[in-house]
């Protein structure tokens, strides 16, 4: 189980966004020793999306993830039709 500590706020990409850190302890299986897993997660209420989550140490086989160029305009709305030739059988 994590125990979760809140880190406070920063702005990522121009949109506030809020972190936490969770905090892992467990043995290692192979070596017997104990291992700390840290693991930092950002974010944005306000577009409810994940925007960076970091893990430590980075042995612990943790992918980091970064959302970057955020465009808080509305899509083009050509991006939700088929292309055209494309046929939609109902």
């Amino acid at each position: 189980m994590f125990a979760t500590e809140a880190i406070g706020g920063r702005v990522i990409e121009g949109v506030k966004a809020t972190g936490v850190r969770k905090i892992k302890t467990m043995t290692n299986s192979d070596t017997k020793k104990e291992e700390t897993l840290v693991v930092e997660i950002w974010y944005l209420a306000e577009l409810k999306e994940l925007v960076v989550m970091k893990g430590v140490p980075a042995e612990a086989g943790f992918s980091d993830f970064e959302l970057k160029k955020i465009d808080r305009r509305e899509p083009d709305p050509k991006l939700f039709y088929p292309p055209n030739g494309y046929k939609i059988i109902h």
